[in-house]
């Protein structure tokens, strides 16, 4: 069965899906696991949220109530450049020996305070769209999402290696 996905802006944590003329939501975060393995999208059902009233799903489009999300990446993103050009002069004076075991607790906080940004920011999304639409009232089914041809998952891979290389990639150019 073939059908339409669209992106919806702003809101990547949803897309709207027609197939046969019926409207269906899919959440996408509610598996937080494909993050790291992003290939597992393809091999999985999906639930899908079917939208039968027309006004809701425009609504959900066209919603403006996500701008407190922005406003947390934009000034998450403000304050990295700022302390990053500010400490840039000060990294040789930072630079001192610690252990293992204090590296391995600064990297867990980190992980945390990330682990817990990401699911704030999910939850805050998830709850704007119950606000507009109760899913827990709607029919749900299981739907399969596969690429249109290999070539989709050529380009993906593709994408994803090249990504992965680059990533880790130690450049000094100081």
């Amino acid at each position: 069965m073939n059908g339409e996905v669209q992106l919806v802006y702003r809101k990547m944590r949803y897309k709207f899906l027609t197939i046969n003329d019926e409207n269906y939501i899919i959440d996408q975060d509610r598996r937080p696991w494909l993050v790291f393995f992003p290939f597992a999208f393809w091999m999985i059902p999906h639930t899908a949220f079917k939208i039968d009233d027309k006004d809701k799903l425009e609504q959900i489009k066209l919603s403006k109530n996500e701008t407190k999300t922005s406003y947390f990446s934009a000034l998450g993103v403000g304050v990295s450049l700022l302390l990053a050009n500010l400490l840039k002069p000060l990294m040789a004076y930072l630079n001192i020996q610690t252990s293992v075991l204090m590296n391995v607790i600064i990297l867990f906080l980190f992980l945390l305070l990330v682990t817990f940004f990401r699911f704030f920011l999910s939850n805050m999304n998830k709850n704007s769209l119950y606000n507009t639409v109760k899913l827990d009232h709607v029919n749900t089914t299981k739907l399969w999402i596969r690429p249109k041809s290999i070539k989709y998952v050529l380009a993906y891979l593709f994408a994803y290696f090249s990504f992965s290389i680059f990533s880790d990639v130690n450049f000094n150019f100081y």
